[in-house]
């Protein structure tokens, strides 16, 4: 990423946000919600401050546990999309939305605050005592978020802070504390997914492979998902899409994409139809063009 958050090698609480780093070094992510209006985000007025330094007590609870947990796991560089991406800079946006593919993929890891509505919110949970069946709600808010689905999908490791317990997947295996799950039995419809999006397995799919991931798995899923914005429909999928195209060039098949359509098999993507037409609507903002299923929600 063109910034990323270094939390120092000392003991000191402050944070600094650096640019262009310059060497590698692992790093962790945040995926959160961000829960309405985010209470503290990178601006062009605040750029220079936070490269002078973010104090603790300025950062909501969520973040402050990201750090935590980050340093408490031996690292030292955090990547948070609020802080990270200039928020009122249009192309620094889409300059670094374009670029979610390798930040997410290059990660270390992946922070997931699957049960935090909010920046206020703590990534942690009080634990109670009493032995019960453990179980993640996947049909809770952080978890529908439309951002969220390339966020872990994308990630080489995903950890989820749930509301009874931890549960993680990887491009391997997925697994949780209780042990109850497994990667035909997962809690969330992103770790089932996530299996069949691993980029060895895609590379070893042809275009009929890729086409069902994409119209079985991908696009049911995301249509499905909640945008505080409506016009970022198409960025928050645009990850994803650069995977897929990825795999579609190694394939030596057409990559060609728009508006959630690809060239190669153009014509059985129109096809697209709503199960539920009395449901169905044209969103107040546009996102997408009429031929595009992503013109319905």
């Amino acid at each position: 990423p063109r910034r990323i958050l270094d939390l120092g090698s000392g003991d000191g609480l402050d944070i600094v946000l650096r640019e262009n780093l310059g060497t590698f070094a692992s790093y962790v992510c945040l995926s959160h919600s961000w829960g309405g209006q985010q209470p503290l985000k990178t601006t062009m007025r605040s750029l220079r401050d936070f490269q002078n330094k973010i104090t603790w007590s300025s950062l909501p609870r969520l973040f402050q546990d990201a750090v935590t947990c980050t340093r408490k796991i031996g690292f030292r560089y955090l990547w948070i999309d609020s802080l990270c991406i200039i928020q009122d800079d249009p192309t620094d946006w889409m300059e670094q939305s374009a670029c979610m593919v390798d930040i997410y993929r290059n990660g270390a890891l992946t922070l997931a605050a699957a049960c935090s509505t909010g920046a206020h919110d703590s990534l942690f949970r009080r634990l109670s005592r009493k032995h019960q069946l453990r179980q993640l709600d996947s049909g809770g808010y952080p978890l529908v978020r439309a951002w969220v689905l390339q966020e872990r999908l994308l990630s080489a490791r995903v950890l989820y802070f749930g509301d009874q317990e931890l549960f993680w997947g990887c491009t391997e295996c997925t697994d949780c504390e209780c042990r109850g799950i497994t990667n035909r039995r997962s809690p969330t419809q992103h770790l089932q997914i996530k299996a069949k999006f691993h980029p060895s397995t895609l590379h070893m799919l042809g275009a009929t492979g890729i086409a069902e991931i994409w119209r079985t798995s991908i696009m049911p899923t995301y249509s499905q998902m909640k945008l505080t914005v409506e016009t970022d429909f198409l960025p928050a999928l645009s990850g994803i899409a650069k995977a897929i195209a990825h795999a579609l060039r190694k394939k030596k098949l057409t990559a060609g994409y728009i508006a959630g359509m690809w060239e190669c098999w153009f014509i059985e993507d129109c096809l697209w139809y709503v199960d539920n037409p009395g449901l169905a609507q044209r969103p107040h903002t546009w996102r997408a063009p009429s031929f595009s299923w992503g013109s319905i929600k």
